[in-house]
């Protein structure tokens, strides 16, 4: 579960124990930091700070614009009140987090954005749901 903790917390872990036995562990931490179900959690820290005052600028006017200026960067779809609503952030960056909502750049327009299909992985129950009732046909 690297996937819980703070990716300020992880680029420490990759940048300061390159040594001996915990070596391996800064090897996790940069397959983790690289991890496309990670990147959720980067991005969210980043806006959550934002969120936070945690920034220069404070949540007013400039807060604002700076979070939809991240949104625009990120390709987040914020009109996707669904997908959303999928997002557990406590747990954002694990396969049990959720996925932010994405718009799909659109090839033939260049700086387009079109909305992305926004399924979570189906989990242990929609597969095994899926096994039985590709079994069922094949013995109907």
């Amino acid at each position: 579960m690297l996937g819980t903790l703070p990716s300020s917390y992880l680029r420490w872990v990759s940048k300061n124990l390159r040594a001996r036995e915990f070596e391996d562990w800064a090897k996790l931490a940069d397959q983790v930091l690289d991890d496309a179900v990670y990147k959720d959690r980067i991005e969210w820290e980043l806006a959550e700070n934002v969120l936070n005052g945690n920034r220069s600028s404070a949540l007013g006017a400039g807060g604002v614009s700076e979070l939809l200026e991240m949104s625009e960067r990120f390709g987040w779809d914020n009109n996707d009140k669904i997908g959303w609503s999928r997002v557990n952030f406590e747990l954002l960056g694990t396969s049990r987090g959720g996925r932010i909502p994405r718009l799909r750049r659109n090839e033939e327009n260049g700086e387009d954005w079109m909305v992305e299909n926004s399924n979570r992985f189906p989990g242990r129950e929609a597969l095994l749901k899926k096994a039985y009732s590709r079994r069922m046909r094949r013995f109907s």
